[in-house]
Order: structure tokens, then C-alpha cells, then sequence
């Protein structure tokens, strides 16, 4: 309602402003409205999600030997947890891996109401970014040798994950969750727009190419004492 109040004033404005205000202020201000409601509409941010893991493999089904849930907060952890449940009934790993500050003991403890057991679940509560997610999943799983996982996470945040995991040696296989069902078209699109800003920088800085063995040593060294001083395996 308020967009439409906003181009309604616009509308009047352009019946009484200047040809000089119409060119520079009113049509551009109009466009960018219109653009703002096509992007926001449902229809289009349907296939703008579906765009967002287009570029990334199917999954065919295999087992693999972790599964890592990432978090983003209580609306969307239910949907994260039921589909890692879904996976683990159908067989598709014996351990089930969460990460993420505030989420990762929330998701256990949803897990284990869904029955998984609880010696093949761990997780870790440092990260506060998706770098850090990759980083600190690698120094726990990988002395156990979980190289091929299961990726859980929504469709916006999907690619950078893969990414960031792939930068930390994993082969990743993507299985996207939903996004809340409590969330309108514009809360998805702005998501799906941060998101676009967070590739971009990660893109930039260099944070999605893969490690060189010192870079790997590095910064798992660097990671351990952190995990340690934090006390954040769980």
C-alpha cells in the first residue's frame, strides 16, 4: 500500500513540477518504485531463487560422509532440520554436523526430538560468518576424514556456502531448505539481495579460491586455538 501512496504522490508531482524535476527527480524516483515492486513480487522472486542454484550439482543420492547444517536464525531452522532428518531416515550418513552461533545447539537439540541419536551428532557455535562456518567444520571434521558432505542451507545462501566449503577442500553436495514460511516476497528479497552482496565481497577479497596447503595450515592453526579459547565444539 505505501508503494502505491508513493508513486500516487508521484503521479501528482509530475503534474506540477518542472520539466527540469520530472527528468531529474521524478521519473528517475518512479522507475526505481516500479523496479523495486517487479523485484519483490512473488513470481519473481520464485525464479530468482530457483536461479540462485541453478549453477550448482544435483544431488543424486549417495551417501556421504557428514552432513553439515548451517544456521540463520529460528524462523528457518525448522525447515533445516526436518530435511537433515529426512536424509538421515533415508540413510544417507551416519553423522550429523551443525554450525553456526546461536544455532548450532538449537539444531541438535530439534535433531534429537526427532529421534537421531545423539552420539552421531556434533556441531560448533563460534562462527558468525559463512567463512568461519567452513573454516571451523574443517578443523573438526576433516581429522575425522569427512571430505564428501551433504550441505544444508537455503537457496540464497547456497552458492557462497558451496564456495566456502569447496575453498576448504570439501566436496559438497547441496540440499536447500526452505525458506520460513512466515516470510513475505520482499523479506526473501531482501535476503536474496544481501546475499548477492556477500558473493560479490567474498568474490573480491579472494575468499572463495581454493586454499594452497600453507593458507590451509594457517588458518586451521589459527582456527584451533580459537575453538579451543572459545570453548565452542559441541
Amino acid at each position: 500500500m505505501a508503494v502505491f501512496i508513493v508513486l500516487a504522490a508521484l503521479g501528482v508531482l509530475w503534474l506540477i513540477a518542472s520539466r527540469r524535476w520530472r527528468r531529474r527527480v521524478i521519473l528517475p524516483t518512479a522507475i526505481a518504485v516500479v523496479l523495486y515492486i517487479v523485484l519483490t513480487a512473488p513470481p519473481t522472486v520464485e525464479l530468482a531463487l530457483k536461479a540462485f542454484v541453478l549453477p550448482l550439482p544435483k544431488d543424486a543420492g549417495e551417501p556421504v560422509d557428514a552432513m553439515v547444517i548451517l544456521g540463520r536464525g529460528e524462523p528457518s531452522r525448522y525447515q533445516r532440520v526436518d530435511l537433515a532428518a529426512q536424509q538421515w531416515r533415508a540413510g544417507r550418513t551416519s553423522k550429523i554436523f551443525a554450525s553456526g552461533r546461536l544455532d548450532a545447539i538449537r539444531i541438535l537439540e530439534d535433531l534429537k526430538k526427532q529421534g537421531i541419536p545423539v552420539q552421531r551428532l556434533g556441531g560448533e557455535e563460534c562462527s558468525l560468518t559463512t567463512e568461519e562456518n567452513g573454516l571451523f567444520t574443517s578443523v573438526i571434521l576433516e581429522p575425522q576424514q569427512n571430505q564428501k558432505i551433504l550441505l544444508i542451507t537455503d537457496a540464497p545462501h547456497m552458492l557462497r556456502s558451496f564456495l566456502v566449503f569447496q575453498r576448504f577442500g570439501y566436496t559438497s553436495i547441496p540440499q536447500v531448505s526452505a525458506l520460513s514460511t512466515t516470510w513475505s516476497a520482499k523479506k526473501k528479497a531482501r535476503v536474496m539481495m544481501r546475499e548477492v552482496v556477500g558473493l560479490v565481497s567474498y568474490g573480491l577479497a579472494g575468499r572463495l579460491k581454493p586454499q594452497t596447503a600453507v593458507e590451509m595450515a594457517h588458518s586451521q592453526k589459527s582456527a584451533v586455538q580459537k575453538l579451543t579459547a572459545w570453548n565452542c565444539k559441541v
